[in-house]
């Protein structure tokens, strides 16, 4: 397979030469008939508005693009104060355009509205395009933005698209480090650099197979020669106060770009539970209540460094590098909880208090080397390699006191655990691209090699609980994976179809020894991949759209760590290294009316997904959450999307969705072998930004999020909603920025949990601070006319850290 790639490629690198190499020039003036230096010009392919290239005018107001082929482009000419331009052209000569002749910006309010602050929506066959620059949303940070896309839903610190946890990419660089930390990277990321998110809801074969969706944030990719830098400072007022402040330097030559950002986030947050067990004897009668109220405040300082660069060795060669780092030295989480038991009768029987305090440190670095070859401007060649370097040590003492229902002591239990986790990743990769005619062809090889080493130690034990007595006092377990991949994608258009398919091929091996007791495994596997992207125009507005993609979800590190870590001495999460990878398929047909409207109706087979359990031991009084595979699980449903300017000054979006879940899974600790979980839902989010002044300094955005229940392994999660607002000042000429939010005003974006089956009856209510409110600013100094060019991580493997 990979010999048959490697032919393939050098065939159509040779062919490619053969077409002819065509250039565009033009220059740019003001309507005063003088040239403007700098301006930034942009190449993209009419048929689907794919960027192509970019340049800038220099002094005399000249620019031109070379190496072409023949086709129909689009050219869009900006420059800030002046109205954009925007001119098609059929390239099959050389071509000299007509000067373009820039306007000043007029100052109306609904002039600058549609030209300077409009969100605008472009959806194509495999993707929604969302671009957000100038906008009221600039303002925000990356983290809200990914929010505000049009069907992205945001659970806790994971972004959801559809029930699946979308992949972060920036600039399609994959930034995943854990779901944290990611969260807190893209919260300090200015939206300022943002100039489109990327909903890709069915990924190419070029990208990995467990990528199900992609969520690309797209930053100004045109730079100007100087530099540029900005630093912002962040407080939120929840029920602690929270800091964050960051940096950000862009500096640009003819041959070397770089970028730097440097964060830090002090902080301390509250969450808070309150959850029950119903304890069932045989003939499923509650026998004995457990109710618990559970409060964790966590303090830590987290440091983040993210640098790139880009440096032009020659006119076809490129070499680019990127450092991504997030250091935790202090993490501590006081946990606190006060259990009370009630008998049949209600009456409260007894009671035990936990507190429990973690110390963790972590450390999460990652290295990313490419190196670009343009072969000509049909083909290029992209060598890539890639490192993950993670460290975490987490220290654990818990301590539990019994008393009787006069508060009396009955016995006092303790002990103390030390955790480490250490992760290598290595990953390299070489890719080849080509274009010719109206046919686009991508293909690649990869292979990548992830080493885990895990330890556990219990320590100082002194406690006669049952649960703690069953675990070894050492554990440790090392896991080793393998993939080879080799991957090939065409995509083609005639008339009024476009298709585009493609093949993905990986070979898994996995290896996990476990030396506290037998369950060694080793495995190996090869599965084939099929993508499929088929779309019918009807006419200009209207197209079809089929879709269907076959994937897999591999399980992360962390669950497949055989240990157990206790809550209280009567609820434990443990792992489990026997967990398979599942293969999901999955199909959608679209409906898109133009930019403002689309139905979307999907099918996905999620076949044997890893899910999170929690089992209630009736004898043993004790709760136990244990990641398995389901048996089997689907889902399916239907979104409607639609958005438009209501006026100038305001922009507003809908998304309506109705969907169904089950999930079959093995009932452990009850008569059955296994229950299928199911729920019918409806989700609705709106979004308003609104263009407040004729200046347009003065912005605001409002955001509604409403979920009737969906599913979260062997729980039904009820109903919750989200209103937010937003304001926004701009000042001295935008080198400056206020910001205020206050978020979840009536703080019902809290999760009330079921697990009602069989001999199953156990739930609880989560509150963390999801509401606050939020003071920022922002200053630019230095050429703020300047865009950059962020890149970090792209690898797969790391999403599996958390």
């Amino acid at each position: 397979m990979i010999r048959f790639l490697i032919y393939t490629c050098f065939l159509l690198a040779f062919s490619s030469n053969l077409n002819a190499q065509l250039h565009i020039k033009g220059k740019v003036f003001n309507n005063q008939q003088n040239p403007i230096a700098f301006t930034n010009i942009i190449l993209y392919q009419a048929k689907d508005s794919s960027f192509v290239k970019g340049t800038s005018s220099d002094n005399l107001g000249a620019f031109h693009f070379d190496n072409l082929s023949s086709g129909k482009y689009k050219i869009e000419v900006s420059y800030i104060g002046y109205k954009p331009l925007t001119k098609t052209v059929i390239l099959d000569k050389n071509v000299n355009l007509e000067t373009f002749i820039l306007k000043e910006e007029e100052s109306l309010l609904e002039q600058v509205a549609i030209t300077l602050r409009k969100p605008k929506l472009i959806q194509l066959a495999d993707r929604l395009i969302f671009e957000v620059a100038n906008t009221s949303l600039s303002s925000s940070s990356a983290w809200d933005i990914a929010k505000h896309t049009p069907g992205v839903v945001n659970l806790g610190d994971k972004l959801m698209v559809k029930g699946a946890k979308a992949s972060v990419y920036i600039n399609n660089r994959k930034v995943y480090l854990s779901t944290e930390e990611v969260q807190n990277m893209l919260e300090n990321y200015s939206g300022e650099a943002i100039d489109k998110i990327e909903l890709i809801t069915n990924p190419s074969a070029a990208y990995d197979a467990n990528e199900r969706v992609i969520l690309n944030i797209v930053t100004n990719s045109l730079w100007l020669p100087g530099y540029k830098g900005s630093v912002a400072a962040q407080y939120k007022q929840g029920v602690y106060a929270k800091y964050q402040l960051n940096s950000n330097h862009f500096y640009k030559t003819k041959k070397l770009n770089l970028f730097a950002n440097l964060s830090f986030s002090p902080e301390k947050r509250l969450k808070q539970d309150e959850s029950y067990i119903n304890f069932l004897d045989n003939r499923d009668l509650i026998f004995e209540n457990w109710q618990t109220d559970f409060e964790k405040t966590t303090q830590a300082r987290s440091y983040q460094l993210n640098t790139a660069i880009d440096y032009i060795l020659s006119n076809k060669e490129k070499l680019l590098l990127s450092l991504n780092t997030n250091f935790t030295p202090f993490q501590e989480d006081n946990i606190r909880g006060k259990t009370q038991i009630f008998n049949s009768q209600k009456t409260r029987d007894s009671l035990f208090n936990t507190r429990s305090l973690l110390d963790t440190e972590r450390l999460n670095l990652g290295l990313n080397l490419a190196y670009h070859y343009q072969i000509n401007e049909q083909s290029l060649i992209k060598a890539h390699y890639h490192q993950t370097f993670f460290d975490r040590n987490i220290n654990q003492d818990i301590q539990t006191i019994y008393k009787a229902d006069d508060l009396s002591v009955l016995n006092e239990n303790s002990f103390t655990t030390d955790a480490n986790q250490k992760i290598d990743i290595y990953a390299t990769g070489l890719d080849f691209e080509n274009s010719f005619k109206n046919i686009d062809f991508v293909a690649g090889i990869k292979l990548s090699h992830i080493n885990s080493e895990n330890s556990l130690a219990y320590t100082n034990i002194k406690s006669d609980a049952q649960a703690v007595q069953n675990v070894p006092n050492f554990n440790a377990f090392d896991y080793r994976e393998n993939i080879w991949a080799a991957y090939t994608s065409v995509k083609t258009n005639v008339k009024k179809w476009t298709a585009q398919g493609g093949l993905r091929v990986e070979h898994t091996y996995r290896k996990g020894e476990n030396i506290a007791n037998t369950h060694n495994f080793k495995r190996e596997y090869t599965s084939l991949f099929p993508k499929i992207n088929l779309s019918y125009a009807i006419d200009e507005k209207q197209q079809l759209v089929f879709d269907y993609s076959r994937n897999i979800d591999r399980p992360n590190y962390e669950l497949l760590n055989p240990f157990s870590y206790f809550i209280n001495e009567n609820s434990l999460r443990t792992g489990n290294e026997r967990l398979l990878a599942a293969i999901s398929n999955n199909f959608s047909f679209k409906y898109l009316f133009g930019n403002n409207y689309s139905l979307d109706l999907y099918y996905r087979d999620n076949g044997r997904n890893t899910t999170q359990l929690t089992f209630q031991d009736n004898s043993l009084r004790l709760l136990q959450n244990i990641p398995l595979n389901a048996i089997d699980s689907k889902s399916w449903g239907l979104d409607v999307f639609h958005g438009r300017y209501l006026f100038g000054w305001w922009y507003a979006q809908a998304i309506l969705s109705v969907f169904h879940e089950e999930e079959r899974f093995p009932a452990l600790l009850s008569p059955e072998n296994a229950y299928t979980n199911e729920v019918n839902g409806f989700y609705s989010s709106l979004y308003s930004s609104f263009t407040l002044s004729k200046d347009q300094t003065w912005s605001a955005d409002a955001s509604f999020l409403y979920i009737s229940n969906y599913l979260s392994g062997s729980f039904v999660v009820d109903n919750l909603n989200n209103l937010t607002l937003g304001v926004n000042k701009s000042l001295w000429n935008n080198k400056g920025e206020l910001s205020l939010q206050i978020a979840d005003i009536f703080n019902q974006y809290a999760s009330r949990l079921k697990s009602v089956y069989l001999n199953q009856n156990n739930g609880y209510y989560a509150l963390p601070e999801n509401r606050y409110v939020q003071l920022g600013f922002t200053y630019n100094f230095g050429n703020t006319l300047l865009k950059d060019n962020q890149r970090t991580i792209d690898q797969s493997e790391r999403e599996r850290l958390d």
